[in-house]
């Protein structure tokens, strides 16, 4: 039986809003803005879901609207919520989507951001399940403490992932240093892959991590409309994982869609490459769809790669 997906990593509302570029300072550019959403975690969550695993999050929630909305929508996909709820509300992101697809981003953080360590100790985890972090988490010096207090009773048979982003250069390098021995599976963009290797102070992403992970820990390197690179163990060859033809509509919440199905497939026993290709493949099919919300499910993924073998 495959474990489930654990999501410690924050949920928080989205407000996209698209333009043809980033304003100059001081200046102003008119925008086309979708319909709120929800980010963070979410999408994660959402695309392993629709993949056949069962998924829980144990994000901080509040009891505000913000929050409301965020459990309607988490209901609606089958996601379960094992956390308490605080007094409070989560928080909101601006998310600015240029021509060429390039995305930048504004939070207004909330009790997203208040994980403590009691309520990860609560959690009722069994061999083989997944926990799932964001590094976007790891800029609170509130979860800093939670995640790192909890370390040291992690449950055997669970395995951790991390999943960089932007706030990686924030983090303190020691405390990252200290975090990393723990993780099985770390996922990252090409410019996340810079900005690690430049907090770790290493000239290459080997070096980087060879001193800190687990030889069982396994790196996926997203390579944009090229595909990924898988890792299997921070002292092997990268292995190229070719892409999927795609027309690109919308590049909104892929990597995330990418990080949940190749969390997912993992968990349903794929080995590190076949997972990694039926990421690449929900990838393409995600940038195909405008205003980020139609999420592959696992026969859009099959679909997708029967074609694939058949040309």
């Amino acid at each position: 039986m495959a474990g489930s997906l654990v999501a410690v990593a924050s949920v928080i509302l989205t407000m996209p809003m698209h333009v043809p570029h980033l304003p100059d300072r001081g200046g102003e550019v008119s925008a086309t803005m979708s319909s709120v959403g929800v980010g963070g975690a979410f999408p994660v969550m959402v695309a392993a879901r629709r993949q056949g695993v069962e998924v829980w999050c144990a994000a901080c929630m509040g009891t505000g609207p913000n929050s409301m909305m965020v459990a309607e929508e988490l209901g609606r996909e089958g996601i379960t919520v094992v956390t308490s709820d605080v007094v409070g509300d989560i928080g909101m992101k601006l998310v600015l989507v240029e021509a060429d697809g390039f995305i930048s981003s504004v939070v207004a953080p909330g009790v997203e951001a208040e994980q403590e360590l009691a309520s990860l100790q609560r959690l009722q985890l069994k061999d083989k399940d997944m926990v799932y972090v964001s590094a976007s988490d790891l800029v609170s010096p509130a979860y800093q403490s939670a995640l790192e207090g909890w370390l040291p009773d992690f449950p055997e048979g669970v395995s951790l992932t991390l999943a960089l982003g932007p706030q990686i250069k924030e983090v303190d390098p020691e405390w990252l240093r200290r975090i990393l021995p723990h993780i099985d599976l770390l996922t990252m963009n090409r410019r996340e892959t810079d900005l690690l290797r430049a907090v770790l102070g290493r000239q290459t992403l080997h070096d980087a991590l060879s001193e800190v992970m687990k030889p069982s820990a396994v790196i996926v390197r997203r390579d944009s409309s090229r595909g990924c690179w898988v890792t299997d163990g921070p002292n092997s060859e990268p292995v190229k994982v070719p892409a999927f033809p795609s027309q690109i509509r919308d590049t909104a919440a892929v990597g995330d869609v990418h990080t949940g199905v190749l969390c997912a497939s993992l968990l349903q026993g794929h080995d590190p490459i076949t997972a990694a290709r039926r990421a690449n493949a929900a990838g393409a099919i995600m940038v195909g769809r405008p205003g980020g919300r139609n999420v592959p499910d696992d026969r859009d993924v099959e679909a997708l790669m029967a074609q694939d073998s058949l040309t």
